[in-house]
């Protein structure tokens, strides 16, 4: 088994118990593990059906709780915006997406405009944010910040609902991803060697983190949520200026 295998399956399972409790960050951990050793035209879509087994086993563990009329809207806007994803592709770089997803990440959280705006009126309709997330993750890979951004807005009737619903929407963009960069020509095959393992690591990672759920309290849970938003958010923007300097 080489070095590279034993990190990346570690790495999935850490990161779906971080998913399990807050539903977002494994994501991104794993995908900084995985930069280094998957070239970047097989980066994305390895990433994403990862990812897919690892949100679906997720939602299957809250099915019974998660909203499904916001999954319903996004799954249809997700499929919009994966037929505009195989027609295009976006000319702006990964840093300057990066800083807009952050900053508008930072603008949710914690600065309320009176005024409704275009870009409110956008990201704040769960079908048109579908459509967004799933394009901007075909360049960018992870779009979970944005997503959660939307989702913590959302009445739930408890933190299941929320961790199964966000499982749901960042599943679809994953298996839409994959449909996209396979109808590219991209194969994910040859990954397959690294994929199955890192699939069995996230499946158990999800049952850790759904027992570690159960012992968090609502109040704190959503308290963390945002804080850790906060931190992704201003990591893609420092992230993003750091490499225009």
């Amino acid at each position: 088994m080489s070095i590279d295998l034993i990190l990346l399956t570690l790495a999935s399972f850490v990161g779906s118990i971080i998913s399990g409790i807050t539903g977002i960050g494994g994501g991104m951990l794993l995908m900084g593990f995985m930069s280094p050793i998957i070239s970047p035209p097989q980066l994305i879509p390895t990433h994403g059906a990862v990812q897919l087994v690892s949100n679906i086993n997720r939602t299957i563990l809250h099915f019974r709780y998660f909203n499904k009329r916001v999954a319903g809207l996004y799954f249809i806007g997700a499929c919009i915006g994966a037929y505009f994803g195989t027609l295009f592709q976006i000319s702006l770089s990964k840093a300057t997406l990066g800083f807009c997803i952050g900053a508008y990440i930072l603008k949710s959280l914690w600065i309320n405009f009176n005024k409704i705006n275009i870009l409110n009126f956008l990201l704040d309709h769960i079908g048109i944010l579908g459509a967004i997330s799933t394009i901007l993750s075909l360049f960018i890979g992870v779009t979970g910040p944005l997503v959660h951004t939307h989702l913590l807005k959302q009445k739930y009737e408890n933190r299941f609902a929320f961790i199964g619903t966000e499982g749901f929407c960042a599943g679809t963009t994953h298996l839409f991803k994959i449909l996209v960069y396979t109808s590219w020509g991209v194969s994910i095959l040859p990954q397959m060697h690294l994929i199955i393992p890192m699939i069995f690591a996230t499946i158990l990672g999800s049952y850790v983190g759904k027992q570690l759920l159960g012992k968090l309290n609502e109040k704190y849970f959503r308290l963390i949520i945002k804080w850790l938003l906060t931190f992704l958010g201003l990591k893609l923007v420092i992230t993003s200026i750091l490499s225009w300097i």
